[in-house]
């Protein structure tokens, strides 16, 4: 099947992209760059453990996150020690006929972007890659990346939107 965790990274201001299968493989290219954005979709049951070790966060935690189910705590953390991160989950919308809502989660860790989320967002990860390669080499980070993604995720989603504004006109 197609990789399924794909790691994107930046080496002398290139944007570099690598296909991992392992914990050890990620660890490798993540030890070696200042920052990487890992892109999940569709993950089975060893990569979400993958994953989970990138995050500090339990595979049956992620699996439900992943699927929509189970809503990100924030647990406050008192512990200097403990992993920060922020995570954003939310649907990209579609509208075609019927309402279908992909999950889609974006976690900003330290110097990861990591984002887990279905084949159908796809199209919205390609288009913020394009606008990351036209970046200047010192724009190339992940909050910049992070709020490009954002934006693509409020296009898509607000397009939706006025289809379903529009049908319910209709209807009424």
């Amino acid at each position: 099947g197609l990789p399924l965790i794909r790691v994107y990274t930046v080496k002398e201001k290139e944007l570099s992209v690598t296909d991992v299968g392992s914990q050890n493989e990620l660890n490798d290219l993540i030890g070696k760059v200042e920052w990487a954005w890992v892109d999940c979709y569709d993950l089975d049951d060893e990569e979400t453990m993958i994953l989970s070790g990138l995050l500090g966060v339990e595979a049956t935690t992620l699996d439900g996150i992943e699927n929509g189910k189970v809503r990100p705590s924030y647990a406050k953390c008192r512990d200097e020690e403990c992993p920060y991160y922020t995570w954003i989950s939310t649907p990209a919308v579609e509208f075609a006929g019927e309402l279908k809502l992909h999950p889609l989660s974006i976690i900003l860790k330290e110097r990861f972007l990591i984002t887990l989320r279905s084949g159908y967002s796809s199209r919205l990860i390609e288009s913020t890659l394009r606008t990351f390669r036209a970046l200047r080499p010192e724009e190339r980070k992940p909050s910049v990346t992070l709020g490009k993604l954002l934006a693509e995720i409020i296009d898509e989603n607000s397009h939706a939107m006025v289809s379903i504004r529009e049908l319910i006109d209709k209807i009424e």
